[in-house]
């Protein structure tokens, strides 16, 4: 006779794949946001800060 805890582990499974999918999709979401704001200050002054070396800024692109 199984234990009554392996009856949730589907459901467990299921709700981890949701979460995971809702973190890429707010990852992706806000890389989308970071490109916007960075061509938007681009165009605003005349910078371009994707070539400015940061690693941070330059690892995205």
């Amino acid at each position: 006779m199984l234990p009554i805890c392996m009856d949730t582990r589907p459901h467990m499974l299921q709700h981890n794949m949701v979460r995971q999918y809702f973190s890429v999709t707010l990852l992706q979401s806000g890389m989308l946001i970071l490109m916007s704001l960075i061509t938007m200050v681009e165009a605003l002054t005349g910078l371009h800060i994707r070539d400015l070396q940061m690693p941070y800024v330059s690892s995205c692109f």
